[in-house]
């Protein structure tokens, strides 16, 4: 037993000893990203006069100091020229610096003499692109020797999808692999062996090795992040007295089923506020209040790391669009009952021989209505639009006057009413009244039955003199909103886009705006006392 214990310790001073003689006392890990510069510093104090020293990378000398010969000499044409340009020695110290450093001067670097050496990692810079798109990615080498064998490998299963062997000149793609995702889609370059990802999809994201044999290894990652293409950012507004000089305009720009992406609004060139989403999949919205006269100029820009997307704001044209403000400069909008009537004005109290009167609706100014007096023809189409207005328009025959009869939902928007080519135009919007008890629930109908597919719609709470604040959307409830005054109390219908308010609370009081592409629909709820009643 004794015999065997000697044995043992016998084994380990010698495994001790293998281990200084080569190097791997006194070890450095040292980690930094592609680009950056890099200082190998042997230690404290100046170098002795008749010290001599090599610095190897591997077994490769690429670098010496000769003190007292006052001699210092960098090899960097060696290695394939990977460290040309970039090598400097301190003379008084003998450190090493390496700038620029790039994924191929990763490894082991050593002093000679000394047990002393630094473990060099440089993390490849990750390699972002837009999903349809083409990346390369880059070998490193600017031609490939003679005797260079490449293998291309992908994913945490390190899976082969391509290989060149310069010597007979012959390359290998593998897109039958991991279930055919890289099919028609790899390409290696002869010359450099850089590999070419075309047509990218999500499904291509993930890390990309490379290996290098030959004379001297190399082997790297590169991380590739593949990005949806950027959706164009919507904007919408709700305005109040648009025609008054101190007015504003609320206005909001929204973006559905995005991640990674920053949501921002710019006056002119200066950054006025933005949200951002991380990983998940949601949508975003960012309101954003303008004076009516504002004369600046505001877009709102939608970007992740590799590209972006801009929608600019057309003051005049919000302005129009969402208060009615006419073409005379009067303001022309209303808010109708559901169910009601209500009647467009065309201002003549009789319509002469030569006047040629036109009805249009919506952002598509659809022709609804008609009016040639010397022809006397008196028409309404209303048989468009899937028969919104089916038995609901009537024609005025004296004045030319437009009647819209059960108004609904459907029937709200902007109107346009051209006599002889004057145009004026309207802005009709569904009022309803609720009134709940305090520590009831309320439902806001929104008048939909179904939403049509990838209809995005939005929920203001108005209090009362102030601006208009989103609370919901398609995909969210804003707990945050108004103060938090909606915290847990608020539900979307995924099918229908209404609205249920639960724990109806005084603070809840208020007008209500339910916004689409194409409608406006306006509540106000009236919160009563329980004790009262």
């Amino acid at each position: 037993m004794e015999k065997m214990f000697l044995k043992l310790v016998l084994l380990c001073l010698c495994l001790w000893r293998l281990d200084g003689a080569f190097g791997f006392i006194d070890g450095k890990q040292i980690s930094v990203r592609e680009g950056e510069t890099v200082t190998l510093n042997l230690g404290p104090g100046n170098l002795r006069v008749d010290v001599i020293v090599w610095w190897k990378f591997a077994k490769t000398l690429i670098a010496e100091i000769h003190k007292q010969a006052k001699k210092l000499t960098v090899y960097d044409d060696i290695l394939d020229g990977r460290f040309k340009d970039k090598l400097k020695l301190n003379k008084h110290s003998g450190s090493l610096t390496i700038s620029n450093v790039r994924p191929e001067h990763s490894g082991r670097y050593g002093i000679n003499g000394t047990n002393k050496h630094f473990v060099l990692t440089v993390y490849a810079k990750p390699v972002l692109v837009n999903e349809g798109d083409s990346v390369t990615l880059n070998s490193g080498r600017n031609e490939l020797k003679a005797n260079n064998r490449i293998e291309w490998r992908f994913g945490d299963s390190n899976t082969l999808i391509a290989k060149m062997n310069k010597q007979d000149d012959s390359i290998t793609i593998y897109d039958d692999v991991l279930g055919g995702r890289f099919k028609d889609s790899l390409k290696v370059d002869k010359q450099t062996g850089s590999l070419t990802i075309t047509n990218t999809r999500r499904k291509h994201d993930g890390e990309y090795r490379i290996r290098i044999h030959g004379a001297n290894f190399a082997s790297k990652k590169i991380r590739v992040s593949v990005y949806d293409r950027l959706p164009v950012p919507v904007i919408s507004s709700n305005c109040s007295q648009c025609s008054s000089s101190s007015s504003s305009c609320s206005v909001v720009c929204s973006v559905v089923d995005v991640s990674h992406m920053t949501l921002s609004w710019y006056k002119g060139n200066s950054l006025l506020s933005s949200i951002s989403v991380s990983d998940l999949s949601i949508s975003l919205s960012l309101p954003l209040e303008v004076e009516n006269q504002d004369k600046n100029t505001y877009s709102c820009v939608l970007n992740d790391p590799t590209s972006n997307q801009t929608q600019h704001l057309d003051i005049n044209e919000i302005r129009q669009k969402c208060s009615g403000v006419s073409d005379d400069g009067k303001k022309e909008s209303a808010l109708v009952k559901d169910g009601a009537s209500v009647t467009l004005p065309s201002n003549l109290t009789e319509i002469k021989d030569d006047d040629v009167i036109l009805w249009k609706f919506g952002y598509e100014n659809t022709l609804i209505a008609e009016i040639n007096k010397q022809d006397d023809r008196f028409t309404v189409y209303d048989d468009v639009l899937d028969g919104r207005f089916k038995d609901k328009l009537k024609l005025d025959h004296q004045t030319g006057s437009l009647t819209i009869t059960d108004f609904t939902i459907e029937h709200t928007g902007y109107y346009k009413r051209k006599i002889n080519g004057v145009i004026k135009r309207f802005r009709l919007s569904v009022q309803d009244e609720k009134s709940a008890k305090e520590g009831d629930s309320v439902t806001l109908d929104s008048g939909f039955t179904e939403l049509v597919e990838d209809e995005f719609i939005q929920w203001v709470f108005i209090p009362e003199n102030k601006d208009a604040i989103v609370v919901a959307d398609s995909f969210t409830v804003y707990k945050d909103a108004a103060g938090g005054r909606f915290r847990d109390s608020l539900k979307v219908d995924q099918k229908t886009g209404s609205l249920t308010i639960t724990n109806i609370r005084p603070e809840h009081a208020g007008g209500y705006g339910l916004i689409t592409t194409s409608v406006f629909k306006s509540f106000n709820l009236i919160v009563s006392d329980p004790a009262k009643v």
